[in-house]
Protein backbone atom coordinates (compact mmCIF):
# COMPACT_ATOMS: atom_id res chain seq x y z
CA UNK A 1 0.00 0.00 0.00
CA UNK A 2 3.15 2.28 1.06
CA UNK A 3 4.93 1.66 -2.65
CA UNK A 4 1.50 2.40 -4.35
CA UNK A 5 1.21 5.55 -2.32
CA UNK A 6 4.65 6.38 -2.73
CA UNK A 7 3.97 5.88 -6.84
CA UNK A 8 0.84 7.86 -6.86
CA UNK A 9 2.95 11.05 -5.04
CA UNK A 10 5.41 10.61 -7.68
CA UNK A 11 3.24 10.48 -10.81
CA UNK A 12 1.73 13.78 -8.93
CA UNK A 13 4.90 15.49 -8.41
CA UNK A 14 6.17 15.06 -12.30
CA UNK A 15 2.99 16.47 -13.38
CA UNK A 16 2.61 19.58 -11.28
CA UNK A 17 3.70 23.04 -12.52
CA UNK A 18 5.75 23.67 -9.37
CA UNK A 19 8.30 20.98 -10.29
CA UNK A 20 11.69 22.51 -10.88
CA UNK A 21 12.57 21.88 -14.42
CA UNK A 22 16.39 23.16 -15.50
CA UNK A 23 17.83 23.77 -18.90
CA UNK A 24 21.19 24.88 -20.02
CA UNK A 25 21.48 29.01 -21.29
CA UNK A 26 25.18 28.48 -20.78
CA UNK A 27 25.84 29.23 -24.59
CA UNK A 28 23.15 31.77 -24.80
CA UNK A 29 24.46 33.69 -22.64
CA UNK A 30 28.26 33.38 -23.83
CA UNK A 31 29.56 31.14 -20.74
CA UNK A 32 30.44 28.29 -22.92
CA UNK A 33 34.02 29.62 -23.87
CA UNK A 34 34.96 30.16 -20.06
CA UNK A 35 38.02 28.81 -18.61
CA UNK A 36 38.88 27.77 -15.00
CA UNK A 37 37.52 27.67 -11.97
CA UNK A 38 34.82 30.19 -10.54
CA UNK A 39 36.51 32.00 -7.69
CA UNK A 40 33.82 34.35 -7.13
CA UNK A 41 30.62 36.47 -8.22
CA UNK A 42 30.57 40.12 -7.87
CA UNK A 43 29.52 43.50 -9.27
CA UNK A 44 33.12 44.55 -11.32
CA UNK A 45 31.56 47.63 -12.91
CA UNK A 46 29.27 48.96 -10.42
CA UNK A 47 26.54 48.40 -13.25
CA UNK A 48 24.44 46.53 -10.00
CA UNK A 49 24.48 43.35 -12.06
CA UNK A 50 26.86 40.08 -10.62
CA UNK A 51 30.03 39.52 -12.47
CA UNK A 52 31.28 36.11 -12.68
CA UNK A 53 35.62 35.68 -11.80
CA UNK A 54 37.05 32.89 -13.35
CA UNK A 55 41.13 31.79 -12.33
CA UNK A 56 43.19 29.68 -14.00
CA UNK A 57 47.15 28.69 -13.18
CA UNK A 58 48.35 31.96 -15.27
CA UNK A 59 45.50 34.16 -14.89
CA UNK A 60 42.42 36.04 -14.03
CA UNK A 61 39.47 37.15 -15.65
CA UNK A 62 36.03 38.15 -15.30
CA UNK A 63 32.88 38.10 -17.52
CA UNK A 64 30.67 40.99 -17.44
CA UNK A 65 26.62 40.50 -17.48
CA UNK A 66 25.51 42.72 -20.01
CA UNK A 67 22.06 43.93 -19.04
CA UNK A 68 21.52 45.23 -23.02
CA UNK A 69 22.60 41.95 -24.52
CA UNK A 70 21.84 39.88 -21.77
CA UNK A 71 24.72 37.75 -21.95
CA UNK A 72 28.52 37.78 -20.47
CA UNK A 73 31.25 39.35 -22.05
CA UNK A 74 34.79 38.20 -21.36
CA UNK A 75 37.52 40.74 -19.53
CA UNK A 76 41.16 39.92 -18.82
CA UNK A 77 42.37 41.23 -16.05
CA UNK A 78 45.36 39.64 -15.11
CA UNK A 79 47.67 37.53 -16.73
CA UNK A 80 50.90 36.35 -14.74
CA UNK A 81 54.49 34.47 -16.59
CA UNK A 82 56.64 32.58 -14.11
CA UNK A 83 53.83 32.28 -11.43
CA UNK A 84 50.66 30.37 -10.89
CA UNK A 85 47.45 31.79 -9.10
CA UNK A 86 46.66 29.88 -6.39
CA UNK A 87 43.63 32.03 -4.95
CA UNK A 88 41.85 34.85 -5.83
CA UNK A 89 39.86 37.12 -3.35
CA UNK A 90 37.44 40.28 -4.74
CA UNK A 91 36.95 42.65 -2.67
CA UNK A 92 37.11 46.38 -1.93
CA UNK A 93 40.06 46.44 0.14
CA UNK A 94 40.31 50.71 0.83
CA UNK A 95 36.74 51.07 0.78
CA UNK A 96 36.74 53.19 -2.63
CA UNK A 97 34.01 51.72 -3.94
CA UNK A 98 35.85 49.85 -6.36
CA UNK A 99 36.32 45.99 -6.00
CA UNK A 100 39.86 45.16 -6.19
CA UNK A 101 42.00 41.60 -5.98
CA UNK A 102 44.28 39.96 -3.57
CA UNK A 103 45.62 37.14 -5.23
CA UNK A 104 48.14 34.33 -3.83
CA UNK A 105 50.78 33.13 -6.03
CA UNK A 106 53.20 30.50 -5.99
CA UNK A 107 56.83 30.81 -8.04
CA UNK A 108 57.71 26.99 -6.45
CA UNK A 109 57.77 25.61 -2.85
CA UNK A 110 54.84 25.78 -0.23
CA UNK A 111 54.67 29.31 0.53
CA UNK A 112 52.71 31.83 -1.55
CA UNK A 113 53.42 35.27 -2.21
CA UNK A 114 50.02 37.81 -2.18
CA UNK A 115 49.66 41.00 -3.77
CA UNK A 116 46.35 43.37 -3.63
CA UNK A 117 45.74 44.68 -7.55
CA UNK A 118 44.24 48.19 -7.10
CA UNK A 119 41.51 48.04 -9.27
CA UNK A 120 39.85 51.34 -10.89
CA UNK A 121 36.71 51.97 -13.12
CA UNK A 122 37.73 51.92 -16.55
CA UNK A 123 34.99 52.49 -19.35
CA UNK A 124 35.77 48.90 -21.44
CA UNK A 125 35.55 47.65 -17.31
CA UNK A 126 37.32 47.39 -14.93
CA UNK A 127 41.35 47.77 -14.87
CA UNK A 128 44.68 47.55 -12.89
CA UNK A 129 45.53 50.88 -11.22
CA UNK A 130 48.92 49.64 -9.78
CA UNK A 131 50.39 46.56 -7.42
CA UNK A 132 51.44 46.18 -4.62
CA UNK A 133 53.09 43.00 -2.76
CA UNK A 134 51.82 42.52 1.13
CA UNK A 135 53.10 39.27 1.84
CA UNK A 136 55.37 36.86 1.39
CA UNK A 137 56.28 33.24 2.87
CA UNK A 138 51.72 32.78 3.25
CA UNK A 139 50.53 29.04 3.83
CA UNK A 140 47.26 29.22 2.64
CA UNK A 141 44.61 31.82 1.91
CA UNK A 142 44.05 34.58 3.65
CA UNK A 143 40.85 35.36 5.80
CA UNK A 144 38.80 38.65 5.13
CA UNK A 145 37.78 40.44 8.15
CA UNK A 146 37.40 43.32 10.21
CA UNK A 147 39.68 43.27 12.58
CA UNK A 148 39.61 46.56 14.03
CA UNK A 149 35.98 47.48 13.74
CA UNK A 150 36.42 50.67 10.79
CA UNK A 151 34.18 48.20 8.40
CA UNK A 152 36.87 48.11 6.19
CA UNK A 153 38.22 44.97 5.45
CA UNK A 154 41.32 43.68 6.82
CA UNK A 155 43.17 40.26 6.00
CA UNK A 156 44.62 37.73 8.79
CA UNK A 157 47.39 34.73 7.23
CA UNK A 158 49.56 32.27 8.28
CA UNK A 159 52.73 32.32 7.66
CA UNK A 160 54.38 28.91 6.33
CA UNK A 161 58.05 30.36 7.37
CA UNK A 162 57.59 30.67 10.85
CA UNK A 163 54.19 29.41 11.56
CA UNK A 164 52.78 32.11 12.99
CA UNK A 165 49.23 34.07 12.50
CA UNK A 166 49.42 38.04 11.05
CA UNK A 167 46.90 40.19 11.37
CA UNK A 168 46.87 42.91 8.20
CA UNK A 169 45.06 46.18 8.82
CA UNK A 170 44.03 47.71 5.76
CA UNK A 171 45.17 51.45 7.15
CA UNK A 172 48.62 49.75 7.62
CA UNK A 173 49.08 49.14 3.65
CA UNK A 174 47.24 51.83 2.11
Amino acid sequence: MLSRLLWVFAVFLGHCSFALKFSSVTDHVRLGDARGKVVGFVDFNADKATDILFQTDNSISVYLWSREKQRFHLHQLLSLNGSSVVDTVAVDLDADGQVDLLTLTREGGRCHSMTVYWMKPHSRGPAIEYQEVIGNGVLSPPLVLDGNGDHIPDLLTHSCLNNTSTLWLSKEFL
